[in-house]
């Protein structure tokens, strides 16, 4: 993924493609960016969980099909990508990237066992990573919303594992896909429908935007869809790319003449993983045909990589050119269908500036609330499921500093741990050792309620280092996942501390449909904790939780003494609490939601209140720190201060003036030695 190292903060903008990174920050007038790999093939995407499941015969001959309607992230054109759920036809769900700037479908390679004998091999080229040679197969039997997905007659599979570690993309659905129907997109409902040509009925038309939009002829060439079309008075061959979060790349002519003539707001560069410089600007406004924008985020785009022609008995090699490349956040302004069996795109605008940020309003994929906002008149029974169901996902804004993100990555070690023949659970370990990194935070001089966090080389220390043999347990809030532990991870290793960090159950790269709030994931990290001591047998060990994880990381010490002392930063009180909290949080507004939190207890066979933070606490010995924000509405300071009453003995209570519940697990200034402090306290090393 492209990559931004910005000074004092940076908004991120994750892709599909790349390992996601930039200066971290959340809540400053500032954004980040990330951009989607292209290959001169396929654009390849993320890395799918491994399922046990089955996947029918090859082929994709389908009778005549209704239009298949579904939704997708809310942050999709608001920084993110756009994802969508697919089925096989056993009911395995896994998250899909669509990307019309992709020939081909691609699969991550742990497909293959399901997926017959592969029929060839196809080399990708990356525009931004070292290339590599993917598997081709027939394609499997797909499905969207229960209905059948026309693929290729091929997929592409590749290790997609390095590209973007964290989030549970099993694929993307490519041009070769989505080029059978007709694709509307609203970015205001979150729906995606595929018409198939003739709308399902032999000479029915596809639905179109209002009469008001724009109508052109769109073409199928070189794997892209494109249109001729005017970008800032000048007329453009312009393709469209849904995996790319920007506005628009464009070439070096173009990119100068929009530097120079649409009032430059800011600009930056920063290396890519291999190197290469990236450069991005924002403009004040631009022209694209008859319709004005404000706020355009634009890239350089580079040439892809060289490739070989044999012509003649004889190879040659050639550089492909550069293409004017229309992104996500562009697209997000208007009503848009690109009807491509009829060759025609529509678009209906309905903004000039872009879509709010993601940051602002919802994470990249569907959270309980999120999911609940879709249906207003929900049953009880329906948001009990909700409830439920595992997020599974990568938030947007919260990810690592690009300039360093492609070495921290280097030095993290990746875990499985096997809980069951069907369900692991992922994670990543890091040594302890000088890293020769400084981490810190600093309030946003606008807000000083919102953060910027930076990391930056550091000279070597003036002691000699001293590795030590105990291990942290890093364990991340509900609807996020280990990646956004990679400050803490790197702050305790470098004080002589082991650090784990794994994916709970339904998170990032772990197993599980289902989020069961303790009922299953104790087991689960009495097995992480099983596996620490098998590689580390004398490493005592410590947990450091963030909200849902410091619940679960209490409970476990009350179960399991190996766990010598625990740091909960804004601890869950219980499910229920945190539940209503969130709903609130999010305006979510349901009569259906009492009701539905004491249906999903009673099919998990649990009392809410045995799941409690106030439970584990009575139950505990060992020494527990808590930490809070006095501006945290959803574990208030009160009680954190009542809690702290329960506490086992040598316990302590911190509580940060301005830190709300967002921001506390990162508010470093204030809180990063006083837990330096504990653990070298009650894990000495």
């Amino acid at each position: 993924m492209r990559q931004k190292a910005k000074a004092k903060s940076a908004r991120m903008r994750p892709l599909v493609a790349f390992a996601k990174t930039g200066n971290f920050s959340t809540g400053c007038q500032d954004r980040g960016q990330i951009n989607v790999l292209r290959t001169l093939d396929a654009i390849v995407l993320i890395p799918a969980l491994v399922f046990a499941f089955r996947i029918s015969a090859l082929g994709n001959s389908l009778s005549l099909q209704s239009p298949i309607e579904t939704t997708f992230n809310f942050a999709a054109g608001r920084g993110d990508c756009l994802f969508i759920t697919v089925s096989s036809e056993d009911g395995n769900e896994w998250l899909f990237g669509v990307d019309t700037g992709s020939p081909v479908t691609v699969l991550d390679r742990s497909f293959e066992p399901i997926l017959g004998p592969s029929i060839g091999h196809k080399r990708l080229r990356y525009a931004w990573f070292e290339n590599a040679t993917g598997a081709k197969f027939r394609s499997p039997h797909l499905k969207l919303e229960g209905q059948p997905l026309r693929l290729g007659k091929t997929v592409i599979t590749d290790d997609l594992s390095r590209l973007c570690p964290g989030r549970p993309l099993a694929g993307i659905l490519g041009l070769d896909c989505l080029k059978q129907y007709a694709l509307s997109l609203n970015f205001r409902t979150h729906h995606l429908t595929l018409t198939p040509e003739g709308g399902g009925v032999p000479g029915a038309p596809v639905p179109i935007p209002s009469p008001a939009g724009l109508e052109l002829p769109l073409s199928l060439t070189s794997g892209r869809a494109r249109v001729l079309t005017t970008i800032f008075g000048e007329r453009v061959d312009l393709c469209f790319d849904t995996g790319d979060p920007v506005d628009a790349e464009l070439g070096p002519d173009l990119f100068r003449r929009a530097l120079k003539e649409q009032g430059l707001i800011s600009s930056n560069h920063w290396p890519s993983a291999t190197g290469q410089l990236i450069e991005e600007i924002e403009v004040q406004n631009g022209s694209w045909n008859s319709f004005h924008y404000t706020n355009l985020i634009l890239s350089l785009a580079h040439p892809v990589n060289r490739f070989r022609v044999n012509i003649g008995g004889r190879e040659w090699g050639f550089w492909k050119t550069t293409e004017n490349m229309a992104g996500l956040r562009w697209l997000a302004r208007h009503d848009v269908v690109f009807d491509f069996p009829r060759r025609r795109l529509y678009l209906d605008q309905h903004s000039t500036g872009p879509l709010p940020s993601s940051t602002e309003e919802t994470p990249a994929t569907l959270a309980w609330w999120e999911r609940a906002k879709l249906s207003p008149n929900i049953s009880s029974a329906e948001l009990a499921k909700i409830l439920l169901a595992a997020p599974a996902i990568h938030p947007v804004g919260l990810l690592s500093p690009s300039f360093q993100w492609a070495r921290l990555q280097r030095e993290l070690k990746k875990l499985r741990i096997q809980l069951n023949p069907s369900e692991t659970l992922r994670g990543l370990e890091l040594e302890p050792a000088d890293y020769h990194l400084e981490f810190t935070s600093e309030p946003c001089s606008t807000n000083q309620t919102k953060l910027t966090l930076e990391v930056q080389e550091a000279p070597p220390g003036p002691h000699p280092f001293r590795a030590g043999n105990d291990t942290i347990l890093l364990l991340h809030d509900y609807n996020s996942e280990k990646s956004l532990l990679t400050w803490w991870a790197y702050i305790l290793a470098q004080q002589g501390f082991r650090t784990v960090a794994v994916d709970l159950r339904g998170h990032g790269e772990s197993s599980g449909s289902r989020v069961t709030y303790g009922s299953k994931e104790l087991a689960d990290l009495r097995k992480v904790l099983d596996r620490i001591q098998e590689t580390h047998p004398h490493s005592n060990m410590g947990v450091l939780g963030l909200g849902y994880g410091a619940r679960l990381g209490l409970m476990l010490a009350a179960h399991d003494s190996r766990v010598k002392t625990v740091v909960a930063i804004a601890p869950e009180l219980d499910p229920a609490l945190a539940m209503e909290r969130a709903a609130r949080a999010h305006s979510l507004t349901t009569t259906a939601l009492s009701e539905a939190i004491v249906l999903a207890a009673q099919s998990l066979w649990t009392d809410w209140s045995t799941l409690s933070a106030r439970n584990a606490l009575t139950a505990m010995t060992q020494p527990v720190f808590l930490i809070g924000g006095r501006k945290d509405q959803i574990v208030l300071p009160s009680e954190l201060e009542h809690l702290h009453r329960v506490n086992p003995p040598n316990s302590q209570l911190l509580l940060v003036k301005d830190a709300d519940h967002d921001q506390i697990a990162y508010w470093l200034h204030e809180i990063a030695i006083p837990v330096q402090n504990w653990f070298h306290r009650w894990l000495p090393t």
